[in-house]
């Protein structure tokens, strides 16, 4: 089901550090919508709301690749149904960054040898993974059958946060799917933040629940 980019451990560390690079910004443009709300039009409120999904998304991305350099890098499968969005921001914001640098630098200045590396490395990164994300059509099937199924039905209280479940309980419950795709779909979930996990526990988010409670998703 899934579409991969394998980064080489060699290229671990710039990804990571581009990633950092897109989480600052994420971060920096969410503080930037949220101190401008007062005086924001009541039609650009929703805004943040994106802001606050860019974060998440790298903040994910950074999950995967480890979030500080290790002795001995490894290398690291990226899916792109999970990740291409932030993956793609944070090296574009790598490119632009040492593409600005090569730009206005003289051609003496010692740091331009490994900027120009490092503008090949992502520009063949970015020719791998493309500018758009791979169909998800059937991993969005997968994600609303798991999400319906974590969803406190009618018979269960209306307050407080959804209960746990167990993995496995979700796989049995499902047992007509694929463990592999359920599991894979749950991914998807937690890395949009509608699911959180705890090992191998699972349950849909506060967000997703409130969201619930308003009548916008019904079961």
């Amino acid at each position: 089901m899934s579409a991969a980019v394998t980064i080489p451990a060699e290229l671990v560390p710039l990804v990571r550090s581009a990633g950092w690079r897109e989480l600052y910004r994420a971060v920096e443009e969410l503080h930037t919508l949220v101190e401008g709300l007062e005086v924001k039009a009541a039609g650009s409120r929703k805004r943040p709301v994106r802001a606050f999904a860019r974060v998440e998304r790298v903040q994910a991305l950074l999950d995967r690749l480890r979030w500080t350099d290790a002795r001995e890098e490894e290398a690291v499968e990226i899916d792109l149904y999970l990740y291409h969005p932030a993956l793609r921001a944070a090296l574009m914001g790598q490119l632009d960054a040492d593409g600005g640098y090569l730009e206005t630098t003289k051609e003496s200045e010692p740091g331009r040898p490994a900027a120009a590396d490092r503008v090949e490395a992502v520009r063949g990164l970015l020719e791998e993974i493309g500018d758009v994300a791979p169909d998800a059509v059937g991993l969005r099937e997968g994600e609303e059958l798991v999400m319906f199924t974590l969803l406190p039905g009618e018979q269960e209280p209306d307050e407080g946060e959804a209960r746990w479940w167990t993995v496995t309980a979700l796989e049995k419950e499902l047992e007509d799917c694929d463990p592999e795709d359920i599991r894979y779909a749950l991914d998807g979930l937690v890395v949009e933040s509608v699911a959180e996990r705890d090992g191998e526990r699972v349950r849909v988010s506060r967000c997703a629940r409130h969201m619930q409670r308003m009548g916008v998703i019904c079961i």
